[in-house]
């Protein structure tokens, strides 16, 4: 039996024993720990929190919205992952300053099924709400953590600059979206492409994960959905899936 323990109850639930007896009961509006919790403390979760990450996290009940581009049905999941994987590629998005929007990655892994196609793993995501310095760092921590055949970097704004500077100093690993670079293609449009690879079972998704709730409700949710900058990190990669496995393939990164 499935048991979810709602932090403020939106029916009546009752948990009974083998016996019989009540372990658990909640009239709609209790808390499940009335003695540690307010009505304040509530509307001040529903003002800092998306709705998604409420209802998953909080009310054991998470929702991925729909706006109709992406059918989460119709996305590859994997239980068990490869034994080795052929090659890892980190994708970021990458966010300015601690109030504005945030830096996120996307951890790759690259392998060949039995068929011998090419598949791809979402493996992490990693979001920091850091300075440009800090992010700079972060890039290259993770470069030395996850050792990584390939770094993508969105090309636009304060990216641009740190694809640039990275290269300049000896990250040849490290590549703009697309295929030959910088790529002005409009979201809607690279979503769509990233959909024709995930809808193939290019793309694997994990079964459960703790960032898995926040990458069904972004993919669900697009266009209208407050994770644009997951959005980005996955499309970039994703949309150009043919060049990524080719640059990743053919070993850019330093020994």
């Amino acid at each position: 039996m499935t048991v979810a323990l709602p932090f403020k109850a939106e029916e009546s639930l009752r948990y009974e024993g083998a016996d019989g007896e009540a372990l658990l009961q909640l009239e709609p509006g209790e808390f499940l720990h009335p003695g540690r919790t307010t009505e304040a403390d509530w509307a001040q979760l529903q003002r800092e929190l998306a709705p998604h990450v409420v209802a998953a996290q909080y009310q054991q009940r998470p929702t991925h919205g729909g706006s109709g581009m992406c059918s989460i049905d119709r996305l590859a999941r994997y239980k068990d992952l490869p034994p080795k994987f052929d090659a890892i590629i980190l994708s970021w998005d990458i966010g300015a300053t601690v109030a504005g929007n945030p830096t996120v990655c996307t951890k790759w892994g690259l392998a060949r099924d039995t068929e011998d196609k090419d598949i791809l793993y979402l493996l992490d995501v990693i979001t920091l709400k850091l300075e440009l310095p800090d992010v700079r760092a972060a890039i290259k921590m993770r470069d030395k953590l996850d050792k990584p055949n390939l770094i993508v970097i969105d090309h636009r704004g304060v990216g641009l600059g740190v694809f640039q500077e990275l290269r300049a100093q000896g990250y040849k690993h490290v590549i703009n979206p697309g295929t030959g670079g910088a790529t002005n293609e409009g979201k809607i449009d690279r979503f769509g492409r990233a959909l024709n690879y995930m809808y193939d079972g290019l793309v694997k998704f994990p079964q459960s994960a703790p960032f898995l709730n926040q990458v069904l409700y972004a993919l669900a949710s697009f266009p209208d959905s407050t994770e644009l900058d997951l959005i980005d990190s996955i499309t970039q990669v994703v949309a150009f899936l043919p060049q990524a496995i080719h640059d990743a393939r053919r070993g850019l990164r330093p020994e």
